[in-house]
């Protein structure tokens, strides 16, 4: 049997001194899978719906689980390839990785897009990108779960109708925690690394709230 698990850095192990103690082994073996993790520092959502896609065509898991980041998070092209940049549901502005800012015109429209992009319509690309992922999953017969790594849930309170209209179209028996519990909130009084991630007994809390949903989902 096979996991397949994407996400931002809490799912990569950032911090962690063997990557293996990151929530998804814990997870897979918790449940007696392989695991391919596929976890990466930085990135956005459109990361984890393109890398999903191509997993299940590629390794053909028998569960899936995406971790989403923040739907701040946007992915942008030049002519030195993809570049994640963190606008929209910050406070300030995000400062590029240094592989990241290559050059002025990246760092300037990371930090012109922070202060200009419009929260609550970053949350409704969220919304679409974990509609259709979930109907690729069903469609493919895969089992899967979603669960949130941190910040969207704190734009709840800021919906329109249309995010409304668009919520209602989830399958939240699906995703972890919806709409209150996330990954920040389980590994909460945890210690942590320097950069605020979780380290090990936070990524056992992470899987062991995860394993929990899958039983009982099961």
């Amino acid at each position: 049997m096979k996991l397949y698990t994407v996400g931002d850095s809490f799912t990569y192990g950032e911090e962690l001194e063997d990557r293996n103690s990151a929530w998804p082994h814990v997870l897979g073996n918790m449940l007696g899978y392989d695991v391919v993790n596929e976890g990466k520092r930085g990135c956005g959502n459109h990361w984890c719906v393109k890398r999903t896609i191509h997993a299940v065509l590629e390794y053909a898991p028998d569960l899936v689980v995406v971790g989403w980041t923040s739907c701040g998070r946007q992915e942008f092209n030049d002519q030195h390839g993809a570049f994640t940049i963190w606008p929209g549901c910050s406070e300030h502005a995000y400062r590029l990785n240094p592989e990241q800012a290559i050059d002025v015109d990246r760092a300037t429209l990371s930090n012109w897009l922070t202060r200009y992009s419009e929260p609550v319509y970053e949350f409704r690309n969220w919304i679409r990108q974990i509609i259709l992922l979930q109907s690729f999953l069903k469609q493919h017969n895969v089992e899967y779960r979603f669960v949130n790594t941190f910040d969207n849930f704190n734009l709840m309170h800021q919906l329109d109708h249309k995010a409304n209209a668009l919520i209602g179209m989830i399958d939240t028996t699906m995703f972890v925690g919806w709409p209150d519990e996330q990954m920040v909130e389980w590994a909460y009084g945890t210690p942590q690394g320097p950069g605020g991630h979780p380290l090990e007994l936070g990524h056992q809390r992470i899987a062991e709230a995860i394993h929990a949903h899958i039983n009982t989902g099961r």
